[in-house]
């Protein structure tokens, strides 16, 4: 488990590898439970990967509108699962 400490308002963006990945690795209860919400007006990254890119799969977004930390869970694959870009602006 990886967790963001932000010291100023921001958005928290996952971009996943692919729906595959947020089915197999079970992610949708721990993405509710952590209040990020599928995200339909971003476009996904599309990143070559090994073993069956190119990938491109869905965003969930997390607005902190306070600073404050937010726990990323583990994929449950034994592939990395998603990207996160964090915006601040």
């Amino acid at each position: 488990m990886w967790v963001v400490e932000a010291r100023v308002p921001c958005t928290i963006h996952l971009n996943y590898r692919s729906a595959r990945h947020v089915a197999e690795g079970r992610q949708e209860a721990w993405l509710r439970a952590k209040g990020f919400a599928p995200n339909g007006a971003l476009r996904s990254a599309v990143s070559s990967g090994v073993p069956n890119g190119p990938y491109s799969g869905p965003v969930y977004s997390k607005v902190l509108s306070e600073p404050g930390s937010v726990e990323l869970m583990g994929s449950a694959t034994w592939e990395g699962t998603y990207f996160v870009f964090i915006d601040c602006s």
